[in-house]
């Protein structure tokens, strides 16, 4: 199935090139970490764009805003707050080290305070599309342009609530299903009213989710064997997004 849906939440963000071990624990970017690409801390007041810190200056524009910055969180103190609906995104061509494609190694990690929240105003299918929540990434499911995405709560394989990271090699659908379900699925349910860091991580031979630091095993599906690599979308493909991805030709169905 598709989703696009996030509820309202707090959130930091950052991407690496390559994963080996983390702890979750709040850092600021300094020279050592090699493979740090982008960090978003939010700090910035809502009606301003956000701009990451690492070597990359990526900026993400507010979408159906204006974002509210809440004076809580656990790098420096703030966040952003998302409203149902509400996204952030930088065109594809503004955040080139973030488009992942190939076989290659990919690493993306959020802190959010998630809340409870799901709704699905003018779409009349929800009981068949539940409310999965999208994080980050490059997955425009309407335009069949899906290359990687931090999620929670998909329903696919019995599962709701956990960390889950889905990848595409052809942008669209999994062969066989309705919607791409292809990626890792994690087993500890996500919970509400407290900071938790989620992550996904993807080396050319398996896709993982973490919870908390810790790889979230699931047998048969995290790690999840896929050496595939993700889809090129090339210049017509998915923008880069945070809170919402498009799916059904709709983005923020709430």
């Amino acid at each position: 199935f598709d989703c696009d849906v996030m509820g309202s939440l707090w959130i930091f963000l950052f991407f690496l090139l390559e994963i080996r071990t983390f702890d979750c624990q709040p850092f600021k970017p300094n020279a050592t970490q090699r493979d740090l690409l982008t960090l978003w801390t939010f700090g910035e007041e809502q009606g301003k764009d956000r701009v990451s810190e690492g070597p990359y200056k990526y900026k993400l524009y507010e979408d159906n805003g204006p974002i509210l910055r809440s004076h809580e969180g656990v790098f420096n103190g703030m966040s952003a707050f998302l409203h149902p609906g509400q996204r952030f995104y930088s065109p594809r061509a503004d955040v080139p080290a973030l488009d992942f494609h190939g076989r290659v190694n990919l690493t993306v990690v959020a802190w959010l305070n998630r809340m409870p929240y799901c709704g699905f105003a003018n779409y009349s299918d929800h009981n068949k599309y539940p409310c999965c929540e999208f994080v980050a990434g490059l997955f425009n499911e309407s335009a069949a342009a899906r290359q990687y995405g931090l999620f929670m709560n998909l329903h696919s394989y019995n599962s709701s609530n956990q960390t889950d990271g889905l990848v595409s090699s052809n942008g669209g659908d999994t062969p066989g299903q309705d919607g791409c379900v292809t990626g890792a699925y994690g087993s500890t349910p996500v919970p509400y009213f407290q900071w938790s860091c989620l992550a996904m991580t993807y080396d050319g031979s398996y896709v993982r989710a973490y919870y908390n630091g810790k790889l979230d095993q699931r047998s048969g599906l995290n790690p999840f064997p896929y050496n595939e690599g993700i889809y090129d979308g090339g210049s017509h493909g998915a923008d880069f997004t945070v809170g919402s991805n498009s799916a059904f030709g709709q983005i923020g169905r709430a």
